[in-house]
């Protein structure tokens, strides 16, 4: 679970200027996640390796937001290739009891042959 802390450690912030601003763009990036990521929630807490894969890609997002606050950026509009890749990974994430079934599934099919 991401903490302020661990943010302003990423951020690598000393300060506590910014930690209004920065508790914002967590909440942002959480929701970005549930909203971008099929069954976010229940994964993030079942499954150690997803949650942090999820967390360092709210971690990206945030620093993204945090340094593109200049409205001239013409890539506002766009999150980093590393972002957009993260979160279609996972979006296609399967625990993996899911995976040792269809794995399962697969070799008694291959023993009906």
């Amino acid at each position: 679970m991401l903490t302020l802390e661990k943010i302003k450690l990423y951020l690598r912030l000393d300060t506590d200027f910014e930690d209004e601003l920065i508790t914002d763009l967590m909440i942002v990036a959480e929701s970005y996640m549930t909203d971008a990521v099929t069954d976010y929630q229940k994964h993030y807490t079942a499954d150690e390796k997803f949650a942090a894969k999820a967390d360092h890609c709210k971690m990206a997002i945030i620093s993204e937001l945090f340094g593109n606050r200049d409205p001239r950026n013409d890539n506002r509009n766009n999150f980093s290739y590393a972002i957009q890749s993260m979160v279609n990974q996972l979006n296609y994430f399967e625990p993996e009891e899911v995976k040792a079934n269809e794995d399962g599934r697969k070799s008694d099919n291959s023993d009906n042959d």
